[in-house]
């Protein structure tokens, strides 16, 4: 076996047979495009940091490019959260949660140091950096309730903003 596929194989297998499953689908149904399963499954995958998601991230970067021409700026897939421009909570502070990731219809943010019936803006965006919601909700004991509509498969970013300051910023991922 080739070291390169080797290599390919073992750094991880998930996203490997993701980008193989949706290659393969795509050859057999001989269309020009992705069908919307395989776009779906390979969304995440293209998303991702080729660091931590091994070079099948690549593959389904092309794959994503027959639906959807993207740019992808691994500067800031890779880049630590604080990096991107959202503020970490102190030390002495529990930081922020936000679950269930990967999330299909729902997510709950957890903001365990914010009085009780705070307003939190919250703003989605994609790893581009596009705005894609811009919402303010109360956060009851510190929990604020964020419904996914319309977001497709993938990888996104939450910042919860409060009095026009930041926060926090987190990843999260929807699934099929």
């Amino acid at each position: 076996m080739d070291f390169t596929l080797n290599y390919f194989k073992y750094k991880n297998p998930a996203n490997r047979k993701a980008a193989l499953r949706a290659y393969l689908e795509w050859t057999a149904a001989g269309r020009g495009s992705l069908g919307a399963d395989q776009f779906a499954a390979i969304s995440p995958v293209a998303h991702q940091c080729p660091r931590t998601g091994g070079n099948a991230v690549y593959m389904a970067r092309a794959l994503y490019q027959l639906k959807e021409h993207k740019y992808f700026d691994d500067r800031l897939l890779c880049a630590e959260v604080d990096e991107r421009g959202g503020a970490s909570a102190p030390p002495s502070q529990a930081p922020a949660l936000l679950w269930p990731n990967p999330g299909r219809d729902r997510l709950n943010l957890w903001l365990p140091n914010l009085p009780s019936e705070t307003v939190v803006r919250l703003r989605i965006t994609d790893p581009s950096g596009k705005l894609l919601r811009d919402l303010e909700a109360p956060a009851l004991r510190g929990n604020v309730a964020l419904t996914l509509e319309g977001l497709l498969p993938g990888m996104y970013f939450c910042q919860a903003l409060a009095d026009e300051r930041p926060l926090c910023t987190l990843k999260f991922v929807v699934s099929q």
